[in-house]
């Protein structure tokens, strides 16, 4: 019962979302954004307490990086509403940077972090030069993922891999010269290694290394963020294989690509995720 009462409520979001204009939405997103950072006081918390440790800020700067963290989180909602809806316009997205991708011939694997808006890119990247096949967490709610979340991930081309099948399906894909696309920036649970992340051991999955020692492809961190009210397309040098890197050596060069990115735009990643936790 309760999960056919949240996919209709989802439903209905989106309903209300294809007759309000975006500027509305927006700023619908944008309330309950300030909502959620006053009133989720357990995610604000974690949220602060990351940014103090990771960037080395005091609390007064930690909480104004936060609040701003919630900002731009609740214009990726107002996007992804845009995105389900068949409203978004990718001609929004400065992609000049998108002729480094076109450089490679596929496969390759795509790098990029909960930064941004993540959801956009893969679309994007799926219009502009090729599909790629996405790892991504099957939702709680079944009809919800189904019927929401797996076909839009799919629009364009794309291929959603959910995670407790991806390494099978990420070989099939690498084998069969699709692109793939993969978020490591996340605690990577019991099978992840630990190495530094923003200074501290952090859980992190060496899926990259795996695939990149097994089919010898570029990895290419790619990531949209926001410049003031543009979106902006960033294609960061690939990762080239090296023979004899050791697992934990590969998978922190991954994650100092990330706090380079995360440090570039500190108040677009998702703080508020327990990434240090063990």
């Amino acid at each position: 019962m309760r999960e056919r009462l949240e996919y209709f409520l989802v439903k209905g979001l989106l309903f209300l979302s294809k007759l309000l204009p975006p500027s509305a939405l927006y700023s619908l997103t944008s309330l309950l954004g300030r909502a959620l950072f006053l009133l989720d006081r357990k995610r604000r918390e974690i949220a602060i307490a990351n940014i103090e440790r990771g960037l080395q800020v005091d609390r007064e700067k930690a909480e104004e990086l936060a609040r701003a963290t919630y900002r731009q989180l609740s214009k990726s909602a107002a996007e992804f509403l845009l995105l389900a809806t068949g409203r978004f316009d990718f001609d929004r997205i400065e992609g000049k940077e998108l002729e480094k991708l076109k450089a490679y011939s596929p496969p390759v694997i795509l790098i990029t972090a909960h930064i941004g808006n993540w959801e956009a890119l893969a679309h994007y990247i799926a219009q502009r030069w090729n599909p790629i096949a996405i790892v991504g967490r099957a939702g709680n709610n079944r009809l919800i993922e189904e019927f929401i979340t797996t076909p839009l991930r799919n629009r364009f081309g794309n291929r959603l891999i959910h995670k407790h099948r991806a390494a099978k399906e990420l070989i099939r894909a690498l084998k069969g010269g699709e692109n793939v696309g993969l978020l490591l920036d996340q605690r990577g649970g019991r099978d992840g290694i630990m190495v530094e992340f923003f200074g501290r051991p952090a859980s992190t999955l060496p899926t990259a290394y795996t695939l990149q020692k097994r089919f010898k492809v570029p990895i290419v961190p790619t990531f949209l963020v926001r410049e003031g009210e543009r979106l902006v397309m960033k294609v960061f040098d690939p990762i080239q294989w090296e023979e004899g890197i050791s697992e934990e050596r590969h998978t922190e060069m991954i994650n100092r690509v990330y706090e380079r990115i995360i440090r570039s735009y500190p108040d677009q990643w998702f703080w508020m995720h327990e990434r240090w936790r063990r």
